[in-house]
């Protein structure tokens, strides 16, 4: 006989919910025959934690919460389209955060963001190489440094493909900078290049 695993969020004793959240992943199952019988098991349970219900007509709670809407998506269009944001333990901002998909329980570590460090509003999923004259980083047109340096040092405990210690991942020095086309940028400086050549600038956020 076919199984299918239906788990909700939170604990929930919402019969049309769990009804509405049943009806959208059978609607996504193909039986190999026709269907005699069905039936309901109860494979894990957990406490339910009370609530004060108001008397107040206008504090009453109306149609599905939150975590209800999500399990119903997720159901509906699969979990990979509904997604959330979890905080990783990385001090690397395109490493800080990942995208997983919304049922899941978080198993995150705290974010190791620095409550001084000024963060963009938008993040370059690749850093975009900027353009340096006389020492000064251009972004369609010279840039002023408004604030910084905030240092970064982060990635020297991984290691490469064989295994031996990699060269840092990241050693930066991050300024804000106004243009006076694109408006506030978050840009960086690399500490190290390679031999020969002299560290990079690059853009790496924008305030909106």
């Amino acid at each position: 006989s076919d199984s299918l695993l239906v788990r909700t969020a939170e604990p929930t004793g919402d019969m049309a919910h769990f009804e509405r959240l049943l009806a959208e992943h059978l609607a996504r199952v193909t039986l190999a025959a026709p269907a005699v019988a069905l039936r309901l098991a109860s494979v894990e349970t957990a406490a339910l934690p009370g609530a004060s219900a108001s008397l107040l007509v206008e504090d009453l709670r109306r149609g599905d919460s939150l975590h209800q809407l999500v399990e119903r998506l997720s159901a509906r269009l699969g979990a990979a389209q509904v997604l959330r944001v979890e905080p990783r333990a990385d001090h690397r901002p395109e490493r800080m955060q990942v995208w997983v998909p919304a049922e899941e329980t978080s198993k995150a570590f705290s974010s190791p963001q620095q409550l001084d460090a000024l963060y963009p509003t938008w993040l370059l999923t690749t850093p975009l190489r900027l353009t340096v004259q006389r020492h000064r980083p251009l972004h369609q047109g010279p840039l002023t440094l408004l604030a910084g340096p905030q240092r970064l040092e982060a990635g020297w405990w991984e290691s490469d493909a064989s295994g031996t210690a990699a060269a840092p991942a990241a050693l930066r020095d991050y300024f804000v900078a106004r243009s006076a086309q694109a408006g506030l940028l978050w840009i960086y400086r690399e500490r190290l290049a390679p031999s020969g050549t002299e560290p990079g600038w690059y853009l790496h956020g924008v305030f909106g």
